[in-house]
């Protein structure tokens, strides 16, 4: 088996054992979940990138969408594959009673050698009715695989461990994400 196809099929059972995993005794509340992303990443210049990103999550052990989230971000490069990014993230919740706008800064550094794996930590800086309070939002711990089909096209698949803080307590969500990248050149 090849080197590619050895990687995908390790994905593939990372990802199933991911999703069939029983929760852990202390946990609060969980739900299985597909996140679709679709990213635009573009060159500012040598150093510096930006992107727009769209993230349409189905919840509910991925039965309805709960939630579409626009992101865009400015990136420089600190070192050769290694992007610091600065972004806000739009988040309008259109489950329950009426529609949540929640409004958040974020930030990322990614390093990619075939494999992505990133931490990221959210804080929201205001209070938003029936949204998250000003603080700690949540945690999120990612790793997966990098298949790049083009010069601007890849696509990545992995899997996500989330942490929030809700009103009604803490939860953990076990989220299978797979990311089309398509990146315009200069």
């Amino acid at each position: 088996m090849s080197g590619a196809r050895s990687a995908w099929a390790w994905c593939a059972v990372m990802v199933a054992c991911a999703a069939t995993a029983p929760p852990a005794l202390a946990q609060d509340d969980t739900d299985a979940q597909v996140w679709v992303q679709v990213l635009a990443v573009g060159q500012l210049g040598e150093e510096w990138r930006t992107h727009v990103e769209v993230q349409p999550r189905f919840v509910t052990d991925a039965s309805e969408l709960g939630l579409t989230i626009v992101r865009t971000a400015i990136g420089h490069r600190v070192a050769p594959g290694v992007t610091a990014w600065l972004g806000h993230a739009w988040v309008p919740r259109t489950t329950g009673l009426g529609v949540r706008h929640e409004q958040r800064l974020w930030q990322q550094v990614p390093v990619r050698w075939g494999v992505f794996a990133y931490d990221e930590a959210m804080v929201t800086l205001d209070r938003t009715p029936r949204g998250p309070a000003r603080g700690f939002d949540r945690n999120r711990l990612a790793a997966g695989l990098v298949r790049r089909f083009s010069a601007t096209v890849s696509t990545d698949i992995g899997y996500i461990w989330e942490h929030s803080v809700t009103p009604d307590g803490r939860r953990n969500d076990h989220v299978m994400v797979a990311v089309l990248n398509l990146s315009v050149p200069r």
